[in-house]
């Protein structure tokens, strides 16, 4: 049979997609504690878009998750939403923020400050010390 598909059907990307970023960060975070904190995104699709969900988990702490943030975005990468949860939880406030970026590198410079956020050091924090805290 002839294939009737285009010859550049399947072309290289160069793009860096929103899912391959986090799961490079979740990997890092996993070196980072040595296997303590274990980083993990879970995919799953919406309608015509796709969510990926970033959580920690903590092997020690009998496999104890906790969801950071979710990422939100077309098929085609981009625009991207992260969806946060908001620090302070003042009544009238969402609970939720949402941070829109329109490519790669606004994604990651996003990203880089909700991973450097107190919040997300407070739940790291607060999870490793119970971890050094078993077999005390």
């Amino acid at each position: 049979m002839t294939s009737l598909w285009p010859d550049d059907l399947v072309a290289t990307q160069d793009l860096n997609v929103p899912v391959h970023v986090l799961r490079e960060q979740a990997a890092e975070l996993t070196r980072l504690t040595d296997g303590k904190i274990v980083g993990f995104v879970s995919t799953y699709p919406v309608n015509e878009t796709f969510v990926h969900s970033f959580s920690l988990q903590c092997p020690a702490l009998d496999d104890y998750s906790f969801k950071l943030f979710d990422v939100q975005h077309p098929l085609d990468a981009y625009p991207v939403s992260i969806i946060v949860p908001n620090e302070r939880n003042l009544p009238g406030m969402p609970a939720y923020r949402e941070i829109e970026c329109f490519d790669e590198k606004q994604f990651e410079a996003e990203l880089r400050t909700v991973l450097s956020s107190h919040r997300v050091k407070k739940v790291i924090n607060s999870l490793l010390s119970q971890v050094s805290d078993i077999g005390k």
